[in-house]
């Protein structure tokens, strides 16, 4: 079974189209400092410091787990359809 002209066209046609998001992904993903095994704080300027976020995980948990031995974790008392309106009349055949 031979490939005919037009399968080749399509193929070639589309690998071209492909090639620049191809290239875009391989230079994102693949610098010449990470090819290097250099780490980010090895990119620093001299006199750069590295700031911590402001975010610490080890105490958001440890609070999590305080509120949930308190039993404020997780407390659902309020129904949440309590509120929902009932549903308007829609298109379409009437329930008998």
């Amino acid at each position: 079974m031979d490939i005919s002209p037009v399968i080749i066209f399509f193929l070639v046609g589309g690998l071209l189209l492909a090639l620049p998001l191809i290239i875009k992904k391989l230079r994102a993903t693949v610098s010449s400092d990470d090819a290097a095994g250099v780490g980010f704080e090895a990119r620093l300027k001299p006199g750069e410091v590295v700031v911590e976020p402001a975010f610490d995980p080890d105490a958001a948990f440890a609070n999590y787990m305080r509120k949930r031995e308190a039993g404020l974790a997780g407390d659902v008392s309020v129904d949440p359809l309590e509120d929902v309106p009932a549903r308007p009349a829609s298109f379409g055949r009437k329930a008998i």
